[in-house]
């Protein structure tokens, strides 16, 4: 909205800030934990793009500069619209969906496609939100879960190449 492009655009022109890191930004329109969190889809990547080149443009006005902006993203689990685990524990909502290996392989594709779109909107990187009880850090912690993305994490198999067929 035009209100959090305000607050990001006052929050660089108080401060030169050399990089700036977005709140968590959702890859797909329920893993927001509200629908007012901030995503970047295709459907939405004008916007987001807008928003980006604001905040560059405030602080260059400003300071002479635009910071690093990186965009967070994140996927709020078993506090999403609709929740999910990727295990279930003692942590985990009641009646939040254990996603399959496929879901789990969509999110990460869909986490390739907003980074593609973030570099797009001007972003100089992307980052994951792996806190405790989101669904990258529930995914963390996945050590009783069978299947490519669960087990010992030593174990798993961190030079899976992701293809066509897996989505």
């Amino acid at each position: 909205t035009a209100e959090t492009v305000r607050r990001y655009c006052d929050a660089v022109t108080a401060h030169a800030y050399g990089m700036l890191w977005t709140e968590p930004v959702a890859m797909t329109p329920d893993a927001r934990a509200d629908v007012h969190q901030l995503m970047l889809t295709k459907e939405n990547q004008d916007a987001f793009s807008a928003m980006m080149r604001a905040i560059s443009e405030a602080a260059e006005r400003v300071h002479g500069f635009a910071p690093l902006q990186i965009a967070l993203f994140g996927h709020a689990g078993c506090f999403a619209l609709k929740p999910a685990v990727a295990e279930q524990n003692h942590l985990t909502t009641e009646g939040a969906a254990l996603l399959s290996d496929d879901d789990l392989t969509r999110l990460v594709v869909s986490c390739a496609e907003a980074a593609a779109l973030a570099e797009q909107a001007g972003c100089a990187g992307v980052a994951l939100n792996a806190c405790d009880r989101s669904l990258f850090g529930n995914s963390l912690a996945a050590f009783h879960r069978e299947g490519r993305f669960g087990g010992d994490f030593d174990d798993r198999p961190s030079d899976y190449e992701f293809s066509e067929n897996d989505f």
